[in-house]
């Protein structure tokens, strides 16, 4: 007597943060697509098509948000946390102390004028904090961490894209114009 073996499955519907996660990978997915093809910044592109998404589809858009935080939040600080680790203690020696004192040096004067130009075009204190940390840092992910440390408030999230958006344009400018 053979046995047939009978196998049924039932579909787990997607929860939102797993929608939200697909969505944002495959924007990113679609962004290095283009970046690859163009010389155009891969992150400038995945903003530019998450603000158009959102944009056109409000409501649609709101159940993946779940999903779209978890990867703007956690897999950010994951990402900024990783690519820190590329840059050890050994390289850094490697420098020179006197190499070492110039970039912080350079560091702290970036820092304090950003912030200080962005207070006197009277820009909140959160924001100036992130536009001066993303200008002397390393722009989006320097951005994306400073704002992910800043207590949460309504429209943050709106500004520091802004301020993504504006440094990827102008790095993009200056990689085209720059000998």
């Amino acid at each position: 007597m053979a046995t047939r073996l009978v196998v049924t499955a039932s579909p787990r519907p997607i929860t939102p943060t797993g929608a939200g996660v697909c969505l944002s990978s495959g924007l990113a997915a679609v962004a290095i697509a283009i970046g690859a093809a163009t010389s155009i910044s891969v992150m400038l592109l995945a903003l530019l098509a998450g603000l158009c998404l959102r944009s056109a589809f409000p409501q649609t858009i709101a159940w993946f948000a779940v999903g779209i935080r978890f990867c703007s939040k956690t897999l950010v600080r994951i990402g900024v946390a990783l690519l820190g680790l590329r840059v050890v203690a050994h390289d850094l020696w490697a420098l020179g102390l006197s190499s070492i004192a110039i970039v912080l040096v350079s560091l702290a004067i970036t820092l304090c004028g950003g912030y200080l130009l962005a207070k006197r075009a009277r820009l909140p204190t959160d924001v100036a904090a992130i536009a001066a940390t993303s200008v002397a840092i390393c722009g989006a992910s320097a951005a994306l961490a400073a704002s992910a440390a800043m207590p949460r408030r309504a429209g943050l999230d709106e500004q520091t894209s802004l301020i993504i958006i504006i440094v990827a344009v102008l790095s993009t400018v200056v990689m085209i114009v720059y000998p």
